[in-house]
C-alpha cells in the first residue's frame, strides 16, 4: 500500500503538471523533479522513525519500499507517458542492480550484512559529484521551488500513504485500535539518492540535459526540507493515534493473534 500510494501520487501530480499546466511546469517546478522526488522514499529516515515510533511490521516494510530506490520507476512513468525516449535496455540497466540485490539479500544473510553499509556509504560520494556540477545560481533560482516540492511530498505523498493504509485496514475489517498508519507518515521524506535521477535519465535521453541542473537542485532542496519536516509529521500522527486509542503496539498484538488483548 505504501509503495503504491507513493508512486500513484507522484505520477498523477507529475504528469498532471506536464500535460495540464502552461509550458508543462508549475511555478517552475519540473515534472521530472516531482516524479523523481515524490516516488522515492528516504529508507534510512524511514527505518529510524519506524524504529522509534512504530513496530517491527512497520520496520519490515522497508524491504518492499526499497523497490522505489533509484531512477527505474521515474523512467517507467516518463517513458509510458511519452515524455522520454527510454530504450528497453536502459530500463533493464536501471532495475537489474535492484533485482540482483533483492535476490542476494534475501538468499544469504551474510551477503545482506556485508552489503548493507554500502547504501549509506555511496550517498555522500554520489551527492558530492552531483553537487559539484550544480550552478549555484540555479540552486537559488529554480532550485528554491524545491521547498514547495518538499512540502508537497510530506503532505500529499505522506498523506496518500496514510490514507491508503487506513483504507486497506478498513476493507479488511481490522479492529480500530490496530489501524496503525504511522508507517505512512514515516514514508513522507525524499531519498538522497533521488538527486541522481535527473542525471541518470539525461544520460539515456539527452533531451533532459537542458533541465538536469534545475531538476537536480529542486530535488536536493526537497530532500533537506523533508528531512526536517517528516519527523514532526510522524510525532504528530503518533500523538493523534494515541488520543484515539490506536497504537503500533495494538497492531502488533493483533498480528500475533492476541485479539483479546485489544481494547474495545
Amino acid at each position: 500500500m505504501l509503495l503504491l500510494a507513493k508512486y500513484l501520487v507522484a505520477v498523477a501530480i507529475g504528469l498532471g503538471i506536464a500535460f495540464l499546466m502552461p509550458q508543462g511546469t508549475l511555478w517552475g517546478l519540473l515534472p521530472l523533479a516531482v516524479i523523481a522526488a515524490m516516488s522515492n522514499s528516504n529508507g534510512s529516515l524511514y527505518v529510524a522513525l519506524a524504529g522509534q515510533f512504530g513496530n517491527k511490521t512497520d520496520r519490515g516494510a522497508i524491504s518492499i519500499l526499497s523497490l522505489n530506490d533509484g531512477p527505474f520507476l521515474t523512467m517507467v512513468a516518463l517513458g509510458t507517458a511519452g515524455l522520454a525516449d527510454l530504450p528497453l535496455i536502459a530500463l533493464l540497466a536501471a532495475v537489474f542492480p535492484i533485482i540482483l540485490g533483492f535476490i542476494l539479500g534475501n538468499s544469504s544473510r551474510l551477503v545482506r550484512v556485508f552489503l548493507a553499509p554500502g547504501e549509506k556509504l555511496i550517498i555522500p560520494f554520489a551527492a558530492f559529484a552531483i553537487g559539484a556540477g550544480i550552478n549555484l545560481s540555479v540552486l537559488f533560482t529554480s532550485g528554491a521551488v524545491g521547498i514547495v516540492l518538499g512540502l508537497m511530498t510530506v503532505l500529499l505523498s505522506g498523506g496518500a500513504a496514510m490514507l491508503f493504509l487506513y483504507a486497506w485496514y478498513t476493507l479488511r475489517k481490522r479492529p480500530r485500535p490496530a489501524r496503525n498508519i504511522l508507517a505512512g507518515a514515516c514514508e513522507s521524506a525524499v531519498a538522497g539518492n533521488a538527486i541522481a535521477t535527473p542525471a541518470a535519465i539525461a544520460m539515456v535521453d539527452p533531451r533532459f540535459l537542458s533541465i538536469q541542473d534545475a531538476a537536480t537542485a529542486q530535488i536536493a532542496t526537497a530532500v533537506v526540507v523533508t528531512a526536517f519536516v517528516s519527523p514532526f509529521l510522524v510525532a504528530y500522527v503518533n500523538r493523534w493515534q494515541l488520543r484515539r486509542g490506536i497504537s503500533p503496539e495494538y497492531e502488533e498484538r493483533y498480528l500475533q493473534g492476541r485479539h483479546s488483548d485489544l481494547p474495545d
